[in-house]
């Protein structure tokens, strides 16, 4: 039957004694409502093919003009033949099936992006809304869009409303009839509509989704400002190029505080439990910037004289009452001012460049603890931030981008250069100083990126997108990133197109082209008198080549400044004296590969009748000078000038690094000599410890420590104290009084360091659990936790740190706790108190931490299968991510079925990519 009526689907289409109106009304009610029956039966065994064919067919039947493709979804399809499909699919597309409308355009690079130039039957000019919310993220909602019909309309409104609950829709004051497609809200006027026509349209809806609304660790709602989110939470025509002005109203819990997109209007008590909160704007804004926040809020106004919009600082307040976002001791009044007193003058600058008044009414700074791995921080009117510095450059960046934002859209996540080309050349021109700094490093390069992966194995080392995880191996870790990432566009991971590394590329290309950075400046006032927004790299530098003549038509080489890497070059710096003739020998010897140029040493003799220096020249494997040293000389320290970072033959920077080896006498006497330098001290501290076998010099260090006020060079000489004693029995007590509160945390952690050497002493272990329990600082509890671990076996540590584990002060520490009871050999009872850890209420990166660390020491599929129904369906993304690699430890048909499943509920493209390498790896 199926078979049979598929193939008489492009035969309906040609009848031509059927009227045009009946054809009409067969093609687009009648017959989706029938197809949906026989082309997807009603059964849960559907597969996901078959859900993308019944999809695309309700698709094509409501586009005539697309009827081409009928008989071919009709058609059957082989799973074990994909050629049979009308078009090949990568993975990724097969994660995320892309709506038809999408899927034709060729400038569309990613499912995530939303199509240059999509047909558009009407504009919205105003959305009314009035949105019940709940603290649980449920939205019950009436919205009232004023739209207006244009010459690509057709007998139908077409709207965008993913997983919603439509209940009713009306066209004036008639009712509508709707279907859905995918995303697509159809809708269909009981009369016709004409071009021009203005209409007012009511949808009233039940709003429950996994994507597009968050919530984070102290219980805050806030919405996503990924692509295709808008959608998931409201109707509309969720397109960047689809603004309008807002009028909402949201009735919310009254003991949270609501924030939004637009202006706040009013705010008035309901009931006991309800208040209604209203936010207007005026100015219209883009339906993917929509945008609110429910949760517990401190919100301080800055007011800019002779400005027509206001600046708002609004913090979370965490769960333990600290505002989140300010330092300690710092005044909420301070910060408003410093951040008023910055965007004033950048404010009166860019309304003279651009000619355009700041194009909000307020521009909302929204400190947060944690955004749920967003990565497009910047919206209309609106700023998050989830680290603590007070004046970020990102604050400077994210305001004048509400200038270039209202120019260039995020149409194409996976290519946003036009928009940080524009950002950047105003950012040279006003805070050059954001962009300028230097991008070097004395470490080894690692990506900022999702780490590849080159096996079927979890990984998940996202940094700035906000999913954390407990290096095992860096080595290997560091091997994995320099795979390539696979099932996804080779040049930007998904949704990654708004970081500040992007920002960095606009600039790096700026400074390879400075004349195109002088043209795009020049012709800044032409391309903000535009109307409409430019939306591809082509719009925008044709723009450019019509006001300067300059041509960049193609898109830009797009890559990321060079990190220098300077080459370090170890020598050892052996010093032996000779008191019989006045000498001291110098004998420079390379650690490693020696230096092929020569390179200038300071030499610094010391004495009591002061300092002497000179200079030296060091090259090759072995260097040695004799020098005769004034009798006064009691020691004899080398330094590198700053200046002496050379270029070598291959234009990478080179220094060379001196480890000095130097009589006893001369590190007691470089200590005494420098009363005003903290580094000579800690540097000879330090040296002392070539002698710890010398019980001479343990009190030597212990008299110097009394005295001593910095803290680094306590620190370094509790390090060199600890060498000495090596945990002998008596000596901890001078180590547990730097266990003190009022200690430097550098002092703390030496002390500890020192006291993980007394094995099974219970009143080093006392005290060690007193600190954790005490100490504010994660760094000090930690290395106390080691310490213990250290000092203890298995069963003595589990019971000391079982009251930590429900201590909700500590709960960062628990990651660290079952990790350590693992590594002493109880790694079941870890695995059985981890799982514990994995509720929503426990703090993202100790979920994330905890995750991962299970991921990586339990494959029995009767630990996994029970708890994989509630972390694949978690809220936090970045969970569902790291969730999906535990599908290998699984058995095969369970895995299958899951991946089946999350293939057409998952709407995260990143979770999405994990999930088909996973797939990828099964074995068929």
């Amino acid at each position: 039957m199926n078979r049979l009526f598929a193939n008489l689907l492009p035969a309906i289409y040609e009848i031509p004694a059927i009227p045009t109106k009946i054809a009409t009304l067969f093609r687009t009610i009648a017959l989706p409502l029938l197809l949906l029956h026989v082309v997807t039966p009603p059964s849960t065994s559907a597969t996901p093919i078959q859900q993308d064919i019944a999809s695309a067919t309700m698709w094509s039947l409501a586009n005539p003009t697309n009827q081409t493709s009928l008989a071919s979804l009709a058609s059957p399809i082989s799973p074990t033949n994909p050629t049979s499909q009308t078009s090949q699919t990568s993975p990724t597309s097969l994660a995320n099936p892309t709506n038809p409308t999408t899927s034709s355009s060729p400038a569309s690079h990613a499912p995530w992006d939303t199509p240059l130039y999509p047909e558009r039957s009407i504009r919205i000019d105003h959305m009314d809304a009035e949105l019940y919310l709940d603290s649980s993220g449920s939205i019950q909602g009436t919205v009232q869009l004023t739209l207006e019909i244009l010459p690509a309309g057709t007998d139908s409104i077409q709207l965008h409303a993913a997983e919603l609950d439509i209940q009713s829709i009306k066209v004036g004051d008639e009712a509508a009839s709707f279907l859905f497609d995918d995303d697509r809200l159809w809708i269909y006027p009981v009369r016709p509509t004409s071009v021009g026509e203005l209409i007012n349209l009511e949808i009233i809806y039940e709003a429950k989704s996994n994507f597009g609304i968050h919530h984070n660790e102290n219980g805050t709602l806030f919405t996503s400002l990924l692509p295709k989110s808008t959608r998931h939470w409201i109707p509309s025509v969720d397109l960047p190029v689809s603004e309008f002005t807002t009028d909402i109203r949201f009735i919310h819990p009254a003991s949270q505080m609501l924030i939004a997109s637009g202006q706040r209007i009013s705010n008035r008590i309901l009931t006991v439990d309800q208040e209604e909160t209203r936010y207007r704007s005026d100015f219209p804004i883009p339906a993917p910037d929509l945008f609110f926040a429910l949760g517990d809020f401190s919100i301080r106004p800055a007011e800019i004289d002779g400005m027509d919009f206001r600046i708002l600082l609004i913090h979370e307040i965490d769960k333990d009452g600290t505002i989140r976002g300010l330092t300690s001791g710092e005044l909420l009044e301070s910060r408003v001012d410093g951040i008023a007193s910055v965007l004033d003058e950048v404010a009166r600058e860019m309304q003279e460049i651009t000619g355009r008044d700041y194009p909000h009414a307020t521009f909302q700074l929204i400190y947060m603890s944690d955004v749920m791995w967003e990565t497009r921080h910047t919206a209309s009117g609106m700023h998050l931030i989830d680290h603590p510095e007070p004046d970020s450059p990102a604050v400077t960046e994210a305001f004048i981008q509400q200038w270039t934002q209202t120019l260039l859209r995020p149409h194409h996540w996976s290519d946003a250069r036009a928009n940080h080309v524009l950002s950047a050349v105003v950012l040279r021109e006003l805070a050059p100083t954001i962009l300028n700094a230097p991008v070097t490093s004395d470490a080894p390069v690692t990506s900022d990126a999702p780490a590849p992966v080159t096996s079927n194995a979890p990984d998940a080392h996202y940094s700035r997108s906000g999913l954390y995880s407990i290096p095992i191996n860096p080595i290997e870790q560091k091997q994995e990133n320099q795979a390539a990432h696979s099932g996804m566009p080779e040049t930007q991971p998904a949704y990654d197109s708004f970081t500040r590394d992007e920002l960095l590329k606009a600039d790096y290309l700026l400074q390879r082209d400075p004349l195109f950075a002088q043209a795009i400046w020049e012709t800044m006032p032409v391309l903000f008198q535009r109307t409409f927004p430019l939306i591809t790299w082509e719009e925008f530098s044709q723009t450019i080549y019509a006001e300067t003549g300059l041509s960049r038509l193609e898109p830009p080489d797009w890559t990321a400044p060079p990190i220098r890497v300077t080459e370090r070059y170890p020598y050892v710096a052996t010093i032996t004296p000779d008191e019989t003739t006045g000498r001291v020998t110098i004998r420079f010897e390379a650690e490693g590969e020696p230096l092929d140029e020569l390179q200038t040493v300071i030499v610094t003799e010391m004495g009591y009748d002061g300092l002497n220096t000179r200079e030296l020249e060091v090259t090759g494997a072995v260097s040695e000078w004799v020098l005769t040293v004034s009798p006064s000389t009691e020691s004899i320290a080398f330094s590198i000038p700053a200046e002496a970072e050379m270029e070598s033959t291959s234009s990478v920077p080179s220094r060379m690094e001196i480890r000095e080896q130097k009589p006893l006498p001369y590190w007691i006497a470089q200590y005494d000599l420098f009363p005003d330098n903290s580094e000579q001290r800690r540097k000879a501290l330090a040296g002392l410890r070539d002698y710890s076998d010398n019980p001479d010099i343990e009190l030597a260090i212990r008299d110097r420590l009394e005295t001593e006020t910095d803290a680094s060079v306590l620190a370094e000489g509790l390090t060199t104290l600890a060498a000495v004693t090596q945990g002998a029995k008596g000596t901890e007590m001078q180590f547990l009084e730097y266990l003190a509160p009022d200690q430097a945390a550098e002092v703390q952690k030496a002390a500890i360091f020192a006291l993980s050497n007394y094995a099974e002493n219970q009143e080093v272990l006392r005290r060690l659990r007193v600190t954790v329990q005490r100490s504010e600082e994660s760094g000090i509890r930690h290395e106390a936790l080691r310490a213990m671990a250290a000092i203890s076996d298995a069963n003595l540590f589990r019971n000391s740190t079982e009251r930590f584990l429900t201590d909700e002060r500590l709960i960062d520490s628990v990651p660290l706790i079952l990790s350590l009871l693992a590594d002493k050999g109880d790694q079941e009872q870890a695995r059985t108190t981890a799982a514990t850890f994995l509720s929503s209420a426990v703090p993202a990166q100790v979920r994330l931490q905890i995750l991962e660390w299970m991921l990586r020491t339990s494959t029995n599929p009767d630990y996994w299968e029970p708890k994989l129904g509630a972390l694949l369906r978690d809220e936090d993304p970045r969970v569902r991510a790291l969730a999906v690699w535990a599908l290998n430890y699984t058995e095969p048909d369970f895995a299958r079925e899951w991946i089946g499943t999350l293939r057409s509920e998952e709407f995260d493209a990143r979770v999405l990519a994990e999930l088909m390498k996973v797939a990828e790896g099964l074995t068929p």
